[in-house]
């Protein structure tokens, strides 16, 4: 149980050496962030497509709703961190006093008091391929990576999956310091989940499903496999970071489209409350890039039906923020469901998309046809000659897949053939009239 608090407690909120402004909680426990004027004044980016620029305080669950999404969405997560760092507690603003140094995006943390972060050339304690195994194979333990060897070591991943942060450089990877930032998430096999569903090659099915992504025409963020003394992962090249030189590394702004919508992680699926395919198209309407940003968001819908990628859902989307507004970033985070369903341990009857397709709102993708993308396709104002073009581009792609992708060597090729005749099949019910 939380202690009573005696007097109001504030975090600093930094961007790349700069101060943005003061997240707050009062002590009856009621947060706010206020941006200071020296941010204003510069003309300065929003943290937030829902948290614009202005002098006044922004206060209630617009605030909490986007800064708890920063932090894990698990609970059992969530308070594992807390007790490893010794937090009040495992809510938005008490987790984020204590692991808010490093932060999906552009944002740092600091307790008011403390010591500001201050720019230098990235650095950090050199890790051997043994330690980097042991804080894969230890994260039920030291979630996030967050261990007694390295006490000062502080970052937050958003999302349900264990998983931890390094940073490489020339080559070799590091436990960063001071204020340098993590440049790569490391994702360990997720095991058997919910239902029973064995996700234990999450890695390989991962990898390849964002090949496949990339070879449809989507942007995606770059990946690749590794075994470190027995302990698989799949390795994510941050996109929400960038080398402006050998000597500075920058993070970048970005946020997911529940944060950019004002929305809270438990209404990222639509069948929850979240957005649906119409709501987010809308919101690209006012992207820097409207129509490639609205095309990629159609596609990769298209894209995730075909690979039977269910958890294509609202924080499984980002933008980053610029200085004349947004646009999408890569594509990140799928999964296909068809080794599940091959291993008949779904039933593909109750594979489910994230957002729903056509007029009445089909989730089953044994239910989705091709008239059911131009019914949305329709409703969001997309022209029909467009989406008939990504289909028929898609189609072809499909075909090609096999001949272009070729994983490394002991890849399980029973992952390969149930995720490349699954989109094959798919395919065909897209091709019929639309």
């Amino acid at each position: 149980m939380p202690r009573p608090r005696k007097k109001a407690q504030r975090l600093e909120v930094y961007q790349n050496g700069r101060i943005v402004g003061r997240l707050e909680r009062a002590v009856n426990g009621a947060i706010s962030f206020q941006y200071l004027a020296s941010w204003l004044n510069e003309k300065s980016i929003p943290i937030s497509m829902h948290l614009p620029l202005q002098e006044e305080a922004f206060r209630g669950k617009e605030v909490s709703d986007y800064f708890d999404n920063l932090l894990p969405d698990n609970d059992d997560i969530r308070e594992r961190v807390a007790s490893r760092v010794n937090a009040e507690s495992h809510r938005t603003f008490d987790l984020l006093y204590a692991i808010g140094q490093d932060c999906v995006g552009a944002l740092q943390f600091i307790p008011e008091g403390k010591e500001a972060p201050t720019e230098s050339v990235p650095d950090g304690k050199i890790l051997k391929e043994k330690e980097i195994a042991e804080r894969l194979k230890y994260l039920g333990s030291f979630p996030l990576g967050l261990g007694p060897a390295n006490a000062d070591f502080r970052i937050s991943i958003a999302g349900a999956q264990e998983k931890t942060a390094l940073l490489k450089k020339n080559g070799k990877w590091y436990i960063p310091g001071g204020a340098t930032p993590t440049t790569h998430i490391f994702k360990p096999p997720m095991g058997i989940v919910h239902h029973g569903i064995d996700l234990t090659t999450s890695v390989e099915n991962e990898w390849l499903c964002l090949e496949i992504c990339r070879h449809l025409g989507l942007d995606v963020a770059n990946t690749e496999m590794a075994d470190f003394e027995g302990q698989k992962c799949l390795i994510v090249e941050r996109f929400d970071r960038r080398w402006e030189s050998p000597r500075r590394l920058l993070r970048v702004a970005q946020e997911d489209i529940c944060q950019a919508l004002g929305l809270p992680s438990t209404k990222k699926y639509q069948a929850d409350g979240g957005p649906m395919i119409k709501t987010i198209m809308a919101f690209l309407d006012g992207a820097d890039e409207r129509s490639r940003d609205r095309s990629t968001f159609m596609r990769a819908q298209i894209a995730f039906f075909l690979l039977a990628a269910t958890d294509g859902h609202a924080k499984n989307f980002s933008i980053f923020l610029t200085e004349t507004g947004f646009r999408l970033t890569p594509i990140y985070d799928v999964m296909s469901v068809f080794p599940a369903i091959q291993k008949r341990q779904l039933s593909k009857q109750k594979a489910k998309l994230a957002m729903s397709v056509g007029d009445s709102n089909h989730f089953k993708i044994t239910e989705i046809l091709g008239r059911h993308f131009a019914q949305t396709a329709n409703a969001c104002g997309f022209p029909k000659k467009e989406l008939d073009s990504i289909i028929e581009d898609l189609g072809v792609r499909v075909q090609k897949l096999e001949s272009l992708i070729k994983p490394p060597k002991g890849y399980p090729s029973w992952i390969l053939e149930s995720i490349f005749s699954g989109a094959k099949e798919q395919m065909k019910r897209l091709s019929q009239p639309r």
